[in-house]
């Protein structure tokens, strides 16, 4: 023993060594039993995360886009993500707004009522009056936008004969020093007969020089005045939509000539030359009977929700979709219980049968088609058709064209000017945002259009402006 001590003390790294040795290979088993269940734990808790983070990688999320189909899509869903699809709609949802806003804007223009104290509904203390005044109303608004758009006939036959009467006794006595006509030899009646004719170009010609196109006001689809006094609520509605048709058109019209040849323009330089058709093809079946459209365009159609097939000669009668409901009645606050409301958002039905824009009255808008036929220059149809498209929507359904005489019509009085021009006769289909129409309906009108819609003064109405366009 006392000889292992000092051995031990003086090889101590050999002792510690050794017990090492010892140690290791007493406890290592033990210990790396111990180790491998810690590192396996370890692993599967790791191998547990990422199988989450992969699942969290392939989540499948449906994500609904304003005014597009729901995108479907693989991807990580994140604070970010979450922020951007927030942004990205509302954007949308703001761009959608504002394109609903501008298209209400287009198609509105501004324009009121003729009367605006009459529509949606007449004061009780003026149903006696109201009528009448609406019909004279009417009337006066046709003219006003026939001087406003410098639209109107060559002189009267009675007024160029007076003219010439006054040119042939000033011809006589001053030009070829004669008494009277019986007094002219052969060659002198010729010259006279020539100096009137050139008079009577002259006049003409000066009509022209001051009209944008001819357009008679006995064309238009005036109101009837056989029974104007008791008019109905939905009749003078009628009246009023359709001065809103005829001032979208007629304006089409002088814009495209406006376009061609300057504010200035005349019969002889312009590409419309002559309007002598206009009538209205559909109508509110409400408004039928006394006290509807007459006058030269006359009207007629099956009503705004059904009838014959606009633009398709010979077309059979085809019912457009309407909205379900019994047509309402008034209920408390204003509103019109029954059919659909107005939702800006809500999709519109096409009906391929009856044009080809599919385009039919609908809880949305309200579809309008009616017939001009004109005198245009046969190159710059073209240019019509566009205007018309700018105007408002407006939608060309169906075109006849047909050879028109520049000279016959010269006879009478009308001066095309150099141009060959041709007879046209446009089915235009017209559409109607019930957004800002709507609330100027009478109860009937709503009724067979089957609109749910605030009333004017109830809580989402569209304010009324006046105004006479």
């Amino acid at each position: 023993m006392n000889k292992v001590l000092p051995w031990i003390k003086s090889n101590v790294t050999i002792v510690v060594f050794a017990l090492l040795i010892v140690a290791a290979l007493i406890l290592g088993p033990i210990l790396s039993g111990k180790w491998n269940a810690s590192v396996r734990g370890e692993a599967e808790e790791r191998a547990k995360k990422l199988s989450l983070l992969d699942s969290l990688e392939r989540t499948t999320v449906n994500l609904n886009v304003p005014g597009k189909a729901p995108v479907t899509l693989t991807t990580v869903v994140n604070p970010y993500l979450l922020r951007e699809y927030e942004r990205l709609t509302a954007e949308l949802r703001a761009d959608a707004t504002a394109v609903r806003e501008l298209a209400v804007t287009h198609n509105r223009k501004g324009r009121g009522a003729l009367i605006p104290r009459i529509f949606p509904e007449m004061p009780p203390s003026e149903r006696d009056t109201l009528p009448n005044e609406m019909y004279q109303t009417t009337l006066r608004a046709y003219r006003e936008l026939l001087v406003d758009l410098r639209a109107g006939m060559p002189p009267a036959a009675d007024a160029v004969r007076t003219s010439l009467e006054s040119r042939e006794e000033q011809y006589i006595f001053n030009t070829l020093r004669k008494q009277a006509r019986k007094d002219l030899d052969a060659n002198e009646l010729k010259d006279l007969t020539e100096e009137l004719s050139r008079a009577r170009l002259a006049l003409y010609g000066e009509a022209a020089r001051n009209l944008s196109f001819y357009c008679p006001f006995e064309v238009m689809p005036l109101p009837s005045g056989v029974s104007a006094a008791a008019a109905t609520p939905a009749q003078m509605f009628e009246w009023q939509w359709t001065y809103w048709i005829v001032d979208d058109v007629l304006r089409a019209l002088a814009e495209a000539n406006a376009a061609s040849n300057g504010e200035q323009n005349s019969v002889v330089s312009s590409p419309v030359k002559r309007v002598h058709t206009f009538r209205v093809i559909d109508g509110l079946k409400a408004a039928a009977g006394g006290g509807g459209s007459g006058g030269g365009g006359g009207g007629g159609g099956g009503g705004l929700l059904g009838g014959g097939v606009p633009g398709r000669r010979g077309g059979a009668a085809v019912d457009a979709p309407v909205a379900e409901g019994d047509g309402g009645a008034m209920a408390d606050g204003g509103q019109v219980v029954g059919g659909e409301p107005i939702d800006p958002a809500m999709e519109s039905p096409r009906d391929f049968t009856r044009t080809f824009t599919g385009r039919v009255t609908n809880g949305l808008y309200d579809v309008r088609y009616v017939e001009v036929g004109m005198v245009v220059a046969a190159e710059r149809l073209p240019v019509i058709l566009n205007a018309l498209a700018r105007r408002n929507f407006i939608t060309v359904v169906d075109l006849q064209v047909r050879p028109a005489d520049a000279f016959a019509a010269a006879a009478d009085g009308f001066i095309y000017g150099s141009e060959p021009v041709i007879d046209v006769t446009l089915t235009l289909e017209s559409v109607w945002l019930r957004e800002w129409t709507a609330p100027l309906m009478p109860l009937s009108v709503r009724q067979e259009l089957k609109i749910a819609s605030p009333t004017v003064g109830s809580p989402g109405a569209v304010p009324l402006e006046g105004g006479s366009t």
